[in-house]
């Protein structure tokens, strides 16, 4: 860079006094600028402009030899230029650039062996693995002298090499060459903000101006006494904001973009927001500033790299959108974000060899691909050299032309019907649902379409309407899909049973197998062919919900039933009665349904659990039916309710004297009532319709029911949702557990409904009833039945069981919860809270986490029908602290294969 000065004067003199020895003097200069340095914003500026205009009338008036001289060395100059280009000078224009962060030693945070600790920047720049290197992190922007301060772990730190006087910043002038080394070898090297922690963000735009001046001269173009590395001048700003909000950003970008036009170089404004769409933080900078390139991060996320494929959770097409039609730079380039390690990230690692499929499918899918970034240099070289894999599978090639695939789906209609996994062609994409859709296409993340390629020409096919059929109304699969027909096994406790087909319309009392699950097919007006709730399929909650049943087919009393079932289901409610819940019960004054849109503002995702006893009668009735009652009950039904509880004969004294008559009269006066008083009122009908089922004297079911309402945009899919509110309407022993992000603790919301949970007990004296200790120590009434609250069991009723939901209530904020456990006795009676957790939380997916929490559970002799359903919700991918029950795990294990051998010998 010392040449530049020089350089400048010199054909600024040769301009006006054009000879040889001055012409000599230039070529000479720029070659030994393009030897020491990038010269493409030199060689495009005036200086060859000059040298080019000018040189022909010198040339006229030499000899032949010198002629020959000077065009020998001309060509010898812009040839350096041309191979100093192709040796590796960045082009923000191609599709195949590798970013790899540095500065924070990932690896060394996850391993003690300091061999593989992270090196210093040079290190990585010594091939042609790596284009662009973000320099992390400045984490904090007005620190001590209200300077900025600058953490690059091993690297360079505030503690080991020192600050400048009166500020935090850190000393890092002895990185000068390492930078401009690398930026020699055609690297670009940006100073990344930021982080997942640290205390960053602006108040105003007036701080985003002010902070844009000081990164300016600290570390880009301009000058100062503090500059952290010295003479060397950075390519650029990355935007890495995890936390807070978007204000300020737009003017730092603006300001910074101000200076970089009157700049002698080329500088570049890149982000790294999360993959969900749009970013909470990032997502109206985005909107509104010019960026360069976005580093999308696929992993720690519900749309990481593990989902490609799935339409309902990789959302690359959203991004792509974004960039082509809403971004304010139409030829911003989007990376796929990936870790470079399995230690690197929480969730989303994936192996070379699936990101070379997932990262060239998208390049031919998508004209915005820029190519890869991962997290980081230290963990990629550590893992067989992760960049350079990525890089070999990316080409050499720069490729800056897209070739559309054509529009092959079939063109959206307005008529049309698609289940989830339909595809059309619609405004230059091919679409995909994520469940059912009739809407139009759009890019909307809460709405029901995703984009999975960009499409060139008109639809080869007609539109089509397509319509499928679903086992029950409300029993749920965890596919996006019409279930795949399955051949019935030729022996144990399902053999018999016919497998469901997509080929036959079913009728109510209908029993299918679908895999190794037994289903009982609810009445339907229209032959099954249809879900009486279309929420269930519009929204599909269930994709997120993943389920696995254990022991799903049991022999008893010459029948083949399953005692367990669940149900999923998308709710309109008055959005009344939801601020009244918010405001009664979660101190919540003022909400505005505005915030989810009119459509969505009532919406409410119930999801519940039975566990039958006795039979599935009451289990399956809860089933097909209990979903409705939320939705239909009305403050009117409860004096017949409370009328109809009192008939049964004891259970009633639990209330004290009027508080039933003046709960029904305050419900009639009101045109709506509390989500709690819905619940309950929900539970009381349940129960006296169960009552005209011959068999529910001896038979009964528990119940766990969970709503959640998004009160905030977008409001589908929930786990998206940084603020949530969650009830839980229970009776019995089925169980309901939330897992703490920070630290991975379990967090039950419902209490064991047996007479010797504490509440229950006190309850039940009150009743003077009368339990008996079996051969295990546990209270049961009359030496069978166990559960003080539950649907059904009438026998037990007058004595104090009681279908009254106990209920609980929370505000869920950010990523404060990591995900929602439901879960059948069959699971409960053999593991416990911390260990269903840590299980659940351990699995790259919620289909995953549900299945392990089953397996285990048999593995370690459970013989119950076992249910797991996990709900992701925001923090999901991202628990702290160890898994502490592994090792009692792993001894029970043991201890079960050993008695197993015992008993076999």
């Amino acid at each position: 860079m010392f040449l530049m000065g020089p350089m400048y004067r010199m054909v600024d003199i040769y301009r006006h006094q054009p000879n040889a020895r001055f012409l000599r003097l230039s070529l000479v200069a720029v070659a030994l600028v393009i030897l020491t340095g990038n010269p493409a914003p030199m060689l495009s500026d005036r200086i060859s402009v000059y040298i080019f205009s000018i040189s022909s009338r010198v040339l006229s008036n030499v000899s032949e030899a010198s002629c020959n001289m000077f065009t020998t060395l001309a060509a010898l100059v812009f040839a350096l230029a041309t191979s100093k280009q192709a040796r590796g000078a960045y082009n923000n224009a191609c599709n195949n650039n590798v970013v790899a962060y540095w500065g924070q030693n990932s690896f060394g945070a996850v391993d003690s062996n300091q061999a593989g600790w992270q090196k210093p920047i040079s290190y990585y720049c010594q091939d042609d693995s790596i284009d662009v290197i973000p320099v992390a992190f400045v984490n904090q922007f007005f620190g001590t002298g209200g300077l900025p301060a600058l953490n690059l772990a091993n690297s360079c730190n505030p503690t080991d090499n020192g600050v400048f006087s009166g500020t935090g910043l850190a000393n890092c002038q002895f990185l000068a060459s390492e930078i401009t080394a690398c930026q020699a070898k055609g690297k670009i090297l940006t100073l990344s903000l930021g982080g997942a922690g640290g205390a960053y963000g602006f108040q105003s735009d007036a701080e985003g101006t002010a902070f844009a001046n000081t990164v300016w001269d600290l570390f880009l173009g301009g000058s100062s006494p503090t500059r952290p590395f010295g003479s060397a001048v950075l390519d650029g700003v990355d935007l890495d904001i995890e936390a807070g909000t978007g204000t300020g950003y737009v003017a730092f970008v603006n300001t910074l973009r101000s200076k970089f036009n009157g700049a002698s170089k080329k500088y570049y404004i890149t982000a790294a927001p999360q993959c969900v769409y749009p970013d909470s933080a990032l997502g109206s900078v985005l909107n509104n500033a010019f960026f360069d390139a976005v580093y999308v991060q696929f992993y720690n996320n519900p749309c990481g790299l593990q989902t490609y494929g799935n339409a309902a959770n990789w959302n690359y097409g959203n991004w792509d959108y974004w960039a082509r039609n809403i971004s304010p730079n139409k030829n911003v380039k989007i990376y796929i974000g990936a870790p470079a390690a399995q230690k690197a990230a929480g969730s989303g690692y994936v192996d070379a060899a699936t990101l070379q499929k997932i990262a060239l499918e998208t390049r031919s899918n998508f004209p915005s691909f820029g190519g890869v970034m991962f997290w980081d240099a230290s963990q990629a070289y550590n893992n067989n050299r992760f960049d350079k894999a990525v890089k070999t599978f990316l080409g050499s090639t720069c490729g800056t032309t897209f070739n559309y695939p054509a529009c092959d789906a079939p063109a959206w209609s307005a008529s049309g019907q698609y289940p989830a996994g339909s595809l059309v062609s619609y405004q230059g994409y091919v679409w995909q649902t994520k469940w059912y859709a009739s809407g139009a296409p759009a890019n909307d993340a809460s709405g029901t379409w995703v984009p999975v390629k960009a499409c060139g020409g008109t639809s080869t096919q007609p539109p089509t309407t397509t319509t499928t059929t679903r086992p029950s109304t409300t029993a749920v699969t965890t596919t996006s899909s019409a279930p795949v027909t399955t051949t019935p096994p030729a022996s144990g406790s399902c053999a018999g049973v016919a497998a469901w087909s997509s080929g036959i319309a079913y009728t109510g009392g209908s029993v299918v197998t679908y895999g190794a699950l037994l289903k009982a097919i609810a009445g339907q007006p229209n032959g099954g062919t249809r879900p009486k709730l279309q929420e269930v399929e519009r929204f599909e909650y269930h994709y997120y919900l993943a389920t696995l049943l254990a022991a799903q087919c049991r022999e008893e009393t010459g029948g083949v039933y399953q005692e367990d079932s669940h149900a999923i289901a998308a709710l309109s409610l008055n959005p009344k009665e939801l601020q009244t819940h918010l405001t009664e019960k979660l101190g919540i004054l003022s909400w505005d349904p505005g915030r989810v849109g009119p459509e969505l503002a009532g919406q409410v995702v119930f999801v519940g659990i039975y566990d039958g006893h006795g039979g599935p009668s009451v289990s399956q009735f809860l089933q097909q039916e209990l979903h409705g009652l939320f939705e239909s009950v009305q403050p009117e039904l409860a004096p017949d309710a409370i009328s109809w509880m009192k008939s049964q004969g004891g259970y009633f004294k639990r209330f004290k004297g009027g508080a039933l008559e003046r709960w029904a009269e305050r419900s009639t006066k009101s045109l709506t009532f509390g989500l709690e008083a819905r619940s309950t009122l929900a539970f009381i009908e349940a129960d006296r319709r169960i009552s005209e089922i011959p068999e529910s004297e001896k038979c009964g079911a528990t119940s766990s029911v969970v709503l959640m309402h998004s009160l905030e945009a977008p409001a589908s899919p929930f786990f998206s949702s940084h603020l949530l509110s969650l009830m839980v309407a229970h009776c019995g022993d089925t169980r309901v557990l939330l897992c703490m992000t920070e630290g991975g603790s379990a967090h039950p919301l419902t209490e064991t409904h047996h007479a010797d949970a504490r509440g229950e007990a006190a309850r039940l004296r009150r009743l003077g009833a009368g339990l008996v200790t079996d051969s295990f120590g546990e209270a049961r009434w009359m030496g069978a039945l166990a559960n003080t609250r539950g649907l059904g069991d009438f026998r037990y009723k007058a004595f104090g069981v009681t279908p009254e939901p106990e209920i609980t209530s929370r505000l869920l904020m950010g990523e404060q919860y990591a995900f929602v456990a439901l879960v059948s006795d069959g699971i409960t009676s053999t593991l416990s809270d911390a260990e269903i957790i840590d299980v659940a939380r351990g699995e790259p997916d919620p289909r995953k986490a549900a299945s392990a929490v089953v397996n285990l559970a048999e593995e370690l002799g459970s013989e119950d029908n076992a249910t797991a359903l996990v709900i992701p919700l925001s923090g999901w991918g991202k628990t702290t602290g160890v898994d502490k029950t592994l090792e009692l795990r792993n001894y029970r294990k043991k201890m079960m294969i050993g008695n197993e051998r015992q008993r076999r010998t």
